[in-house]
């Protein structure tokens, strides 16, 4: 239809409807904005519904630009037939257009605050979607309650953890999860921190659906609304019974003797300090028993480290059944030492007598048999020394009580072993002087300070000399000769023994080739093994370079052990006497009667010399000594050994041997320990 042609009705009638479609367009905005306000619908429904709304205001500003456009076209055909009409449709016009414009701008605003929201909802929903993730595949137990401490969410560890499910959990309360080993103080005191702070945070022990106790570390959080107040707690925890453990153990280690699992050194001092304290506050005795197993050392390595570890298994129990009172404490110092602490004793006499006979109680029970379980059965006897000291009189601080203790111990070891004895002050002078020595020897060898003597051995029934023993001297530049008895045990415990021991099978090698250069009668030279070089891996090596460096043949050399030695781990000694055998060296075994024999073993031993120890001789003229002494020669001579009887120093003496055949003696009523350049002129 052409514009001219078109009634004027009509064309307000157009106008009309163009007004309609603008209060429908902004119905339909007024509409979207509602639906952005709607906060019950989840993200996804709200998402879907903007954007197929956006897409039917798209097109419907789409067609009201076409209607726009086709009025523009009515208004100039209306022009063409009046001028007021014109005027009127001008202004009509220009109104419409501005609101349209005015509306349009108000759309594109909108849409653009749509498109932020919807990119805000999605942000959203992620960051919710990714906290539902996390609270269900946490490895931690998570719970939330409500105000009232009642479960209304868990996760899935939360019932790994406690075995509870969430049909068990919800709507129940944490006492659900609560531990005897707590009491109510301990979960007031929780609940306290979590109204006024908002927060707690540590240990506690959790129960699980089977009533298993477990440790835990747990976090809670109080969340409030906009007027304070509490509406949920969320509750964080993790099972810490692997670092429980972990933490025990270290404990444990740090304060306790993996092999007896008694107290060690560090705790036992700290709970000495503690005594202490109380015993000054109430004017008690403290006593301290310091305990050493006697030539341990020897057992040790005879029978191989881990029967020594099962030997000191079985002292500790020994030594916990003589304990009475549970206020007794015992610790393992290290290697065979072990230390008793008695406390709250009276000063009275009475106190030491408990004192002195627990003292006895130990050695006694210490002295029974101990068999060691290992590829066969090994039996030992063993003995202890006790060194004891005094709170306060002997010492008023841990480090004075065990030096004391110490002193006591090293009196009753130079006292024969197997005894107690406590602590005087006087054995301060001899702990200072064995401290001094034991430093000194580190430097006699390079200070050429020992010396080597020599005791003539002579044949009963030629009186000729046919061999000697090597006797160690010590020549000190400021003390003078120190005697063997002394410093020879503290060369064994500081492990001196072993160098000094090769210096010595040296220097009788080179003794050895100068007689021979000399053209001397030729002698069998005794030495003394202890029990470390006895026991040396190096032994039989240093033997065998020693006799080659001096270009010597083995079978003038005689090696002595003592009985203590040869019956320590019978069988290893038997296979060490066998090499040492096969090498060519002659083979003795010294002060034998002293220690503990065993005739069983003894058959076996292939040794060339038995040495009667001077003790028996000395005992000679009574009865029993001579019963002895005969009985040991003829045993000697039926299994095909030399008899050596040591410390002959009267006639007397020496006619009883005599007459019962015995074949070798030394002692002072032939000759004292000789120099080298003496024993010389002698052969």
């Amino acid at each position: 239809m052409q514009a001219e042609q078109l009634p004027q009705d009509q064309l307000l009638s157009k106008l009309q409807s163009f007004c309609q479609k603008l209060d429908n367009l902004t119905s339909e905005k007024m509409n979207l904005e509602y639906a952005l306000n709607l906060r019950e619908n989840s993200l996804s429904t709200i998402e879907i519904e903007i954007r197929d709304r956006l897409i039917t205001l798209t097109q419907k500003l789409t067609e009201l630009q076409q209607e726009r456009a086709q009025l523009d076209y009515i208004l100039k055909a209306i022009s063409l037939y009046t001028d007021d009409s014109e005027k009127k449709m001008l202004i009509a016009h220009a109104k419409l257009e501005q609101e349209v414009f005015k509306r349009t701008q108000e759309l594109a605003e909108k849409n653009t605050l749509l498109q932020t929201e919807i990119r805000e909802r999605q942000r959203i929903e992620n960051d919710l979607r990714l906290a539902a993730t996390v609270f269900q595949a946490s490895n931690e137990g998570i719970f939330i309650t409500d105000a009232q401490y009642k479960i209304i969410k868990i996760n899935p560890s939360y019932t790994n953890l406690t075995g509870y499910t969430e049909q068990e959990s919800l709507g129940k309360t944490l006492d659900i999860l609560r531990s005897k080993r707590h009491h109510d103080d301990f979960y007031r005191k929780m609940w306290q921190a979590l109204t006024i702070v908002g927060y707690w945070s540590g240990e506690i022990w959790h129960q699980r659906k089977n009533s298993e106790d477990f440790p835990s570390w747990l976090s809670m959080n109080a969340v409030k609304n906009d007027q304070n107040d509490v509406i949920y707690y969320i509750g964080i925890f993790t099972d810490n019974t692997y670092q429980k453990l972990s933490e025990e153990r270290a404990y444990y280690l740090a304060n306790f003797d993996a092999l007896t699992d008694l107290s060690n050194r560090i705790l036992f001092q700290d709970r000495l300090q503690q005594v202490l304290k109380w015993a000054q506050r109430d004017q008690h005795w403290v006593a301290l028993l310091l305990i050493d197993l006697d030539h341990f050392k020897a057992i040790n390595e005879a029978f191989g480290h881990t029967s020594g570890d099962q030997l000191v298994r079985m002292t500790a129990k020994r030594l916990v059944s003589c304990l009475h009172d549970e206020k007794d404490a015992i610790a393992r110092l290290g290697g065979d030492e072990f230390v008793i602490l008695l406390s709250d004793l009276q000063p009275n006499q009475q106190a030491l007598q408990v004192i002195s006979d627990l003292a006895d109680k130990i050695l006694t029970n210490l002295q029974q048999l101990f068999i060691l379980d290992g590829h066969e059965e090994q039996e030992i006897f063993i003995t202890a020394s006790i060194g004891i000291t005094i709170f306060p009189q002997d010492g008023q601080t841990v480090a004075a009580l065990l030096k004391n203790a110490d002193s006591a111990l090293y009196e009753a070891k130079e006292l024969g072993r197997n005894n107690y004895q406590f602590f005087t002050n006087t054995m301060n002078v001899v702990a200072h002087r064995r401290l001094t020595l034991q430093n000194c020897l580190r430097r006699a060898l390079e200070r050429d300070e020992l010396l080597l003597y020599y005791q003539p051995q002579i044949d009963v029934y030629t009186q000729e000399v046919v061999g000697a023993e090597v006797l160690l001297r010590w020549d000190h530049p400021k003390y003078g000769m120190i005697a063997p008895s002394e410093f020879i045990p503290i060369a064994e415990d500081s492990g001196l023994i072993i160098p000094i021991s090769e210096w010595i099978l040296a220097k009788v090698c080179e003794q050895r080739q100068a007689f021979q250069q000399q053209g001397l009668k030729s002698i069998r030279i005794a030495v003394n093994l202890s029990a470390r070089q006895f026991h040396y891996d190096g032994l039989i090596p240093n033997i065998i370079s020693t006799l080659k460096k001096y270009d010597l043949s083995a079978d003038w050399l005689e090696l002595e052990i003592t009985e203590t030695i040869a019956m320590s781990g019978a069988d290893k000694t038997i296979n060490m006497l066998k090499a040492l055998k096969n090498l060519g060296i002659l083979l003795a075994i010294d002060d034998f009667g002293t220690g503990y024999s065993s005739l069983n073993y003894l058959k076996y031993f292939t040794v060339d010399t038995l040495k009667i120890d001077s003790s028996f001789i000395k005992d000679i003229t009574t009865t029993n000594g001579a019963a002895l002494v005969v009985a040991i020669i003829n045993m000697a001579h039926s299994l095909q050994m030399t008899i050596v009887a040591e410390g002959v120093e009267t006639e007397e003496q020496l006619i009883f041997l005599h007459e019962h055949r015995c074949d070798i003696v030394q002692g002072y009523f032939f000759y004292r320990p000789l120099l080298p350049n003496v024993l010389a002129n002698l052969l």
